[in-house]
């Protein structure tokens, strides 16, 4: 099972959260749900049956892929105002700008999908840490937290 993907995303005065989490093998899904005010408004599930029989590191490479699509799919959704009604926001609300800088930049890899995935799409998982530590040295206040969790990922500080 691999670790999920939480984002906090801000839109007409409201947070909203994103939760995408691998379900493990046993229901073989990836699920991303939107959550406002600790309920959740919608939930999409993506099987992953088909991916059971590659190898592990495939296996892992894809589904990281599939995850990253599908809370990326979500976090769209949520920008375009899908859900404004049943949140109650007002039809004209438009997405914080972060939200918009993000959607835009990530289009391209929202449309990536485990079934369109081939071994040459996918990062060797010396690349994926370092892309995952990157991502999260980001969000993580300050040097040394940084430096210790690429210490624990085998990465150079």
């Amino acid at each position: 099972m691999l670790p999920g993907f939480n984002s906090n995303i801000k839109r007409g005065g409201r947070i909203f959260h994103v939760q995408t989490e691998d379900m493990g093998e046993k229901w073989s899904q990836v699920a991303s749900h939107l959550f406002l005010d600790g309920a959740i408004l919608t939930s999409q599930k993506t099987s992953y049956k088909d991916l059971l029989e590659l190898d592990a590191a495939t296996r892992q490479n894809r589904l990281l892929v599939m995850m990253r699509a599908s809370h990326r799919e979500m976090v769209r959704r949520l920008s375009s105002g899908e859900f404004d009604a049943r949140a109650g926001l007002e039809a004209a609300t438009r997405p914080d700008d972060a939200v918009a800088a993000d959607t835009e930049a990530n289009q391209s890899e929202v449309a990536l999908s485990a079934s369109t995935a081939t071994d040459a799409d996918l990062p060797s998982p010396e690349e994926l840490a370092e892309r995952i530590a990157s991502l999260l040295t980001e969000a993580l206040p300050g040097p040394p937290v940084a430096a210790r969790l690429r210490e624990r990922l085998g990465l150079e500080t």
